[in-house]
């Protein structure tokens, strides 16, 4: 029997959603002398408990370099093999609340996530929480 497979596969020219938090991230420690940074974490795909689901799960939490058993999950987010949508459950109801959002959340392409994570990023409520951490770890 000969290949029954096609030649070629095409790639998706999407990127995904950790790829696009993992570059923000970079950004944490700069801006905050390397007393804050951001981590993205691998969750139980089959765990309901964060609101998400998904062939792929992830938490994103802020952590203090001197604050070691400290984080602060800002969101759990998944998706399927496809990639896009998105569902984002954010941990804190009092974004959601300062966004006008719901704290469950589907997005279906990259720039919706890429504007969801810029309220995110630059809401008080989160601006507050890495102020404090940043105190916490001088």
């Amino acid at each position: 029997m000969g290949n029954l497979w096609p030649e070629g596969f095409e790639k998706t020219k999407h990127r995904t959603a950790k790829e696009i938090l993992e570059e923000q991230a970079q950004y944490l420690p700069k801006l905050t002398g390397d007393l804050v940074y951001a981590s993205i974490e691998n969750e139980p795909s089959f765990s309901i408990l964060y609101g998400v689901t998904g062939d792929f799960v992830f938490s994103f939490s802020i952590k203090g370099k001197f604050v070691p058993n400290y984080k602060y999950v800002v969101f759990y987010f998944g998706h399927d093999v496809e990639i896009y949508p998105v569902r984002i459950t954010l941990q804190d109801e009092r974004i959601s609340q300062e966004l006008k959002i719901e704290q469950k959340l589907k997005v279906n392409n990259e720039d919706e996530f890429i504007k969801l994570l810029e309220g995110i990023f630059r809401s008080k409520r989160l601006g507050y929480i890495i102020g404090s951490i940043m105190t916490l770890s001088k």
